[in-house]
């Protein structure tokens, strides 16, 4: 009896290519007000809408985008970015969806579309990437999970 095939499925280009958040601060759900600086930065608020790669999260950044509305100036950001999208379930597939920022008074102020791609059986492992590309300053960033 021959034993049984497994059947490999390719890693998505997309996968293989994200840049990954590690940061720590993007899993602050508290609005404690944390300024971690970097490029694009708005009065040292995080800013991630300039980036025009797929991403995922992985490491102290947690390992997943955050699926609940934090509050206002979390995840070292001044508007923090959600999506209480799921991730697709066959690896490879490839979801339009959308994600929020969180202001003081709304926890959907705004709505911008993401593609979500599911990159292997682990859960929750997926890449994201943006369609919104912001004119002038930058004040928000995405909010990681674990």
């Amino acid at each position: 009896m021959l034993p049984p095939t497994t059947r490999t499925v390719p890693l998505p280009i997309e996968c293989r290519n994200a840049t990954n958040f590690t940061e720590s601060w993007r899993l602050d759900h508290s609005g404690q007000n944390i300024r971690p600086g970097g490029e694009h930065s708005y009065d040292n608020y995080a800013c991630d809408v300039h980036t025009k790669n797929w991403f995922r999260f992985s490491s102290q950044a947690g390992n997943r985008m955050l699926n609940i509305c934090p509050p206002y100036k979390s995840c070292g950001t001044y508007v923090p970015f959600w999506s209480d999208a799921a991730i697709p379930d066959q690896v490879g597939e490839r979801v339009e969806a959308q994600f929020y920022a969180s202001t003081s008074n709304n926890c959907k102020s705004e709505t911008y579309n993401l593609s979500v791609i599911r990159c292997s059986d682990e859960p929750n492992d997926a890449v994201y990437f943006q369609h919104y590309q912001p004119r002038g300053n930058c004040r928000g960033a995405f909010c990681g999970l674990n």
